[in-house]
């Protein structure tokens, strides 16, 4: 069973429920009790994670005026800020992963933390320290174009960073 705990926090907001340790624990109950082994869990969103880390950044609240610019031409972008801000205000209150981890173990799921080593990248949310060392991303063919969001894990600078 796969869990993206950024949709889980969006399916409960949108039916009014409270995404918080209790609800993640009903989510792997749910699971269990429905005979479900495994869980997959995503914990990664348009580059920023759902629990907190020493080696990636959790889900911040965006300032929405930073990226009007951009947004201009995006037709839901008041809809997008207020969802992904309900999204950074729920997971810094508790760590999900934690949460979901221990609950599995306790029912006697296997748990399986999916690491999103490419998911760096979003417009509006990009990594200042991607932004200023492009170099650490990964080089195209052409040897000049370096990919958004895609790490270079071979890059000596990269590794502190993101391992």
């Amino acid at each position: 069973m796969l869990v993206w705990c950024a949709h889980s926090i969006s399916g409960a907001r949108q039916l009014n429920l409270k995404f918080d340790s209790e609800y993640v624990r009903q989510m792997m109950a749910h699971c269990a009790e429905h005979g479900v082994r495994s869980v997959l869990w995503r914990g990664s969103y348009v580059g920023k994670l759902t629990y907190h880390s020493q080696v990636a950044e959790i889900m911040g609240r965006m300032d929405p005026d930073r990226y009007q610019q951009e947004a201009k031409t995006f037709k839901a972008w008041d809809e997008t800020v207020a969802s992904f801000n309900a999204m950074a205000e729920t997971v810094a209150g508790f760590d999900t992963l934690d949460v979901a981890l221990a609950e599995a173990k306790k029912r006697g799921l296997r748990f399986y933390a999916d690491l999103a080593l490419f998911d760096r990248y979003f417009p509006g949310l990009e990594s200042k320290f991607f932004d200023d060392h492009p170099y650490c991303c990964v080089l195209a063919r052409d040897q000049k174009t370096h990919y958004r969001g895609i790490p270079c894990y071979a890059e000596p600078s990269t590794q502190p960073y993101v391992l």
